[in-house]
């Protein structure tokens, strides 16, 4: 797990733990991370592993398990489906937006 994902593994972790004491870091995740880094990264790994981030590409598979992917994914543009996005100028490339919009993390 590179830097960026720990992070953002991290805070997907912290979110889902209301209140901190229930959390596998038990209420003490900044001190830990200075003083224990190695343990807090394992944790926070761990914590990754058994609960994987969801996607709109999950969601959306889970009631269409045999949409069309190309190259792992959905080949549906996201304007052709979505109403806030139909009608706006993308600043991405066709496949660069519908890559990024299917692969984004929802909650």
């Amino acid at each position: 797990m590179d830097a960026v994902e720990y992070l953002k593994a991290r805070i997907r972790m912290c979110r889902s733990y209301s209140p901190c004491s229930d959390c596998p870091l038990n209420n003490n995740c900044t001190n830990d991370e200075i003083t224990d880094p190695l343990t807090v990264i394992e944790a926070v790994e761990r914590w990754a592993k058994e609960h994987p981030a969801k996607t709109r590409q999950d969601e959306f598979m889970k009631m269409f398990p045999n949409v069309h992917t190309y190259n792992g994914v959905i080949v549906i543009a996201p304007c052709t489906i979505d109403k806030s996005i139909y009608g706006t100028k993308c600043i991405h490339s066709c496949d660069e937006c519908t890559r990024k919009y299917w692969t984004e993390e929802i909650e």
